[in-house]
């Protein structure tokens, strides 16, 4: 893998004057947050072989390792092995375990924590060399066919967590950050620019994941997923905490019908429903938000409030009617067709009508979508 940075970032705010007259808030002088020109390769050699000891037995294993070779990060050695046992019922049995290791988003080894003045003197990098983040997985399920539509599967894993990038205690942000981890990245769909990070965090994950399905006939199918689980992650304190996306719980389901209209036309009618457990948060630093201008957490409080509970109801309708050499396709798809307002996170938005410079952003509201496809 290959990556390359070369880019700026020019922060300031605009808002409208409470007078009715324009103004402009600016966060400083224009600065860059990375600028950098970076080439690595991501090596990922691996072996593999599967071994039937006898008819119902089926073994796998291998072994893996990563390097990179621009940073120095590596994994020498992770080993991998699988097993899976077909009674004479037809239940599958199956367990695994492995190492594995990630490497981190491209551009955080580039990034700085404050954005600098465009002056051509090069960036403080203080993550250039991150390692890579490390996990045991841990997995064992099983697979039963109930009659000739019907099939079930469970598992049950456990997956441990290591060397997860937290914040650097030596360093003033980080000693008043000792709750941050990398770990609950990529929740906001908002860029990351921490300070100094070592590689010191844990985390812990485990659950129980079950599935029914119905195969598709006579013109109907039917899905369901429920999990259960606990997420927990430790920072540069040591301390476990809820993860952002510790909802507890999950379920999906989703079922769909067709109605045959003659021999070349077919209406579709489908139906989604998803409930989620809500994402965690913590209490805000007013003071340090209003300066910085970007959310501060509390690290006393980080993670011990959570947003109410996820719900999505979506519907699709599909109008399909087949041509010798074209297939034609008409539909709308209701998504979220109640207008659930589900929050997504907390965010920095000062208010001059308000002295509450916090507020909750949402996900996805009411959206109909119409498409027309046609496939040659």
């Amino acid at each position: 893998m290959i990556w390359a940075f070369n880019d700026s970032i020019k922060p300031f705010v605009w808002q409208p004057d409470p007078n009715m007259q324009d103004s402009t808030l600016t966060l400083g002088e224009f600065g860059r947050r990375w600028d950098a020109n970076m080439t690595s390769l991501l090596v990922q050699p691996f072996a593999q072989v599967k071994w039937r000891p006898s008819e119902p037995w089926t073994v796998t294993a291998g072994l893996h390792a990563m390097a990179d070779t621009r940073s120095g990060a590596m994994s020498l050695l992770e080993p991998r092995l699988g097993a899976q046992y077909v009674t004479a019922g037809g239940t599958v049995w199956s367990a695994g375990a492995g190492l594995h290791s990630q490497m981190q988003t491209p551009y955080l080894y580039a990034s700085s924590p404050a954005p600098y003045a465009s002056s051509g003197d090069p960036l403080a990098m203080p993550n250039a060399n991150m390692d890579f983040t490390k996990s045991l997985h841990t997995v064992v399920g099983m697979s039963r066919r109930l009659g000739d539509l019907w099939t079930m599967k469970a598992e049950a894993y456990f997956q441990h967590l290591y060397d997860i990038p937290v914040a650097d205690t030596t360093t003033a942000w980080g000693a008043a950050n000792t709750s941050y981890s990398l770990i609950n990245a990529g929740g906001g769909f908002d860029r990351l620019f921490p300070d100094s990070l070592v590689n010191g965090g844990q985390g812990r994950n485990y659950g129980v994941e079950v599935t029914l399905a119905r195969a598709f006939r006579d013109g109907w199918f039917v899905l369901f997923t429920g999990s259960v689980f606990d997420a927990q992650y430790t920072g540069a304190d040591g301390i476990y905490r809820n993860t952002d996306f510790n909802g507890r719980y999950a379920w999906n389901a989703l079922a769909s019908k067709e109605w045959k209209l003659g021999t070349s036309i077919s209406l579709v009618t489908g139906a989604k429903c998803t409930m989620v457990g809500g994402r965690w948060y913590g209490g805000v630093d007013t003071e340090q938000s209003d300066l910085l201008r970007e959310l501060v957490w509390d690290d006393a409080t980080r993670n011990t409030l959570q947003f109410d509970d996820y719900f999505r109801f979506d519907l699709k309708t599909n109008l399909t009617w087949n041509r010798p050499s074209t297939t034609h396709e008409l539909g709308i798809d209701w998504v979220n067709i109640l207008g659930t307002e589900n929050v997504l996170k907390l965010t920095y938005a000062p208010d001059d009508a308000s002295e509450n410079s916090v507020r909750e952003e949402y996900q996805l509201g009411f959206l109909p979508i119409f498409f027309y496809r046609v496939d040659f």
